[in-house]
């Protein structure tokens, strides 16, 4: 289910592929932090506006579980 959020989050993200995030690009952003794994606070040139809605979005994804 990650997928369908990974795509909505990169949407939200600016598309600058710039690697300050320290991905080489802005997709493998979104599909660390949908996985929670990175924050929306990586991104600096995320807006507000955008960072809330991608924190909306992560609300409805379940914590990773540890396999045990």
């Amino acid at each position: 289910m990650s997928a369908m959020y990974m795509e909505r989050i990169e949407a939200l993200l600016p598309a600058y592929d710039c690697g300050i995030c320290g991905n080489p690009r802005c997709r493998s952003l979104a599909r660390r932090i949908s996985v929670k794994a990175q924050t929306v606070t990586s991104c600096p040139y995320l807006r507000e506006r955008q960072r809330g809605q991608i924190d909306a979005l992560l609300e409805h994804i379940e914590p990773p579980t540890e396999a045990q």
